[in-house]
């Protein structure tokens, strides 16, 4: 991952800095030339001598217009650059999204063992965050740097007084425009936080619920979903990202309609010109030097980091769980054929569930299946986000049986435990499966939803096989008068 990350790097991160630096360069050194030019000595320029005719105009109204063609120039610049930081943004974020989403739901399928605090970390924009800390800041450091040493070595020759001025019009300016973007900015930071939080939450849903997620069907809709909040959050951090191109290039906008003022108003002479030029050009230099020794140290820390996360959390060390208890409930479960109800009972921590866990992608090879981890959603998940992901097709349906137990059709948030516990059991009952499995089905139950509970199980068994992974010894003996068949460890 630490190569992707470098490779990345190496490419839209570095290319578009640079590119900027070019077109300041263009910026400053069209200035100068207008100036120098139009009010400067005659002088025979190889290649633009058709400037040299006559063309009515005054020179003033010709400066006044090259100025504002730059100006939109630069504004064109900074337009195709957001667009290129915004989609690379996206792919990467849905890139690295899909990549974790595939590790976590893959192992879990495979009944492997991972760090989940690990995954969480890194899902949870901890390498985000690592990523952009060193990545950005080392390709604009550079592309400062190099600006900051052609505009000196030209600012050597040629230093004046008119520095001061340029540098006052310089202040007011970024200090209105930091008023104007302020809006801007606060709106933007909002909708990057809104996607984040509902990414953090899928990022939850899946840590919490792989497994079911995969065995009900529910991935595929997972996947787009998360892409599309990946995507919203990257574009949102997008823009962010490149509204300091923007502030700047409304402060150079403002500091070449100050110039343009000053031609229509009073004259320069070829040394005042000049002057002034450069001290607007010096004044560029002067933020690049600070915000270069800043880089300089979010780079030292954050590279450290990086290959940290890249080498420790990318590169996850999985295990496979195994007990002899495991392999007899396995055993058991291999033998089932026939339609019925099948209990296995058992103490905590022997090995039930990683049985089955390991059982279901054998047996859904062939035939379909339906899944209720005992470990359920986490709370933050919408009525429908969940519906989709146990691959539920009938959502209506679903909720009308949910209403109809008594039980409102709100987010899981604003239900009891049981509550939850019985509507995910009425959303797998609803599935067109062979096989149903519920893992630990009657937890925190109220005595009416067990027995509408106990009564699906009994209708389902009639055509389906039915799995229980139980330890409550009252729902396992009514499930025994019904005829079910138990199995005890």
């Amino acid at each position: 991952m630490y190569k992707q990350i470098v490779k990345i790097s190496k490419g839209v991160y570095f290319i578009v800095p640079f590119f900027l630096v070019l077109v300041d360069l263009f910026f400053y050194v069209s200035v100068s030339f207008i100036f120098l030019y139009f009010f400067g000595e005659e002088k025979e320029m190889p290649g633009l001598s058709f400037l040299q005719y006559d063309i009515g105009l005054d020179k003033k109204v010709i400066v006044v217009f090259l100025l504002a063609l730059i100006v939109v120039f630069r504004m064109l610049v900074v337009s195709f650059s957001q667009c290129l930081f915004s989609r690379s943004l996206s792919e990467i974020y849905t890139s690295l999204g899909d990549d974790f989403v595939r590790v976590v739901l893959k192992s879990q399928h495979e009944n492997r063992a991972i760090d989940l605090t690990r995954i969480r970390k890194v899902l949870n924009s901890e390498m985000n965050n690592l990523f952009f800390g060193l990545v950005i800041p080392l390709s604009f450091s550079l592309a400062e740097g190099v600006l900051v040493f052609i505009v000196f070595c030209y600012a050597f020759y040629l230093f004046g007084f008119f520095t001061l001025v340029i540098a006052f019009f310089l202040l007011v300016s970024l200090f209105i425009v930091m008023l104007a973007l302020r809006k801007k900015g606060l709106a933007v930071g909002g909708e990057r936080s809104c996607n984040e939080k509902k990414r953090l939450e899928y990022v939850e849903l899946l840590i919490n619920s792989g497994f079911s997620v995969t065995i009900n069907s529910g991935g595929a809709w997972f996947c787009n979903r998360f892409s599309e909040v990946s995507k919203g959050f990257s574009s949102a951090l997008g823009t962010q990202v490149v509204l300091p191109f923007y502030t700047k290039a409304l402060v150079d906008g403002i500091l070449l309609l100050v110039a343009a003022i000053s031609v229509i108003s009073i004259d320069f002479d070829i040394k005042d010109s000049e002057i002034a030029v450069l001290a607007g050009m010096v004044l560029r230099v002067i933020p690049s030097i600070s915000r270069i020794s800043a880089y300089l140290e979010t780079i030292r820390i954050n590279s450290v980091g990086v290959r940290d996360v890249s080498e420790k959390l990318f590169e996850m060390k999985v295990s496979r769980r195994k007990s002899f208890e495991s392999e007899v409930v396995l055993n058991i479960l291999e033998a089932i054929e026939l339609p019925g109800i099948y209990i296995v009972k058992g103490p905590s921590g022997v090995g039930k569930t990683s049985a089955v866990k390991k059982w279901l992608p054998e047996i859904s090879e062939n035939s379909s299946v339906a899944y209720l981890d005992q470990s359920g959603f986490v709370e933050s998940a919408s009525l429908h986000d969940y519906l989709n992901l146990v691959g539920v097709t009938e959502i209506e349906s679903v909720i009308d049986s949910v209403i109809d137990a008594g039980i409102p059709a709100n987010n899981l948030s604003e239900l009891s435990g049981g509550q939850v516990k019985f509507l995910q059991f009425t959303a797998v009952c609803d599935k067109k499966s062979s096989y149903f499995v519920f893992d630990e089905p009657s937890v925190g139950l109220d005595p009416f939803l067990k027995q509408r509970m106990l009564n699906r199980i009994v209708e389902l068994a009639k055509e389906k096989v039915v799995v229980v992974i139980s330890h409550d010894d009252e729902f396992i003996l009514r499930l025994v008068a019904q005829g079910a068949d138990l199995h005890e460890l």
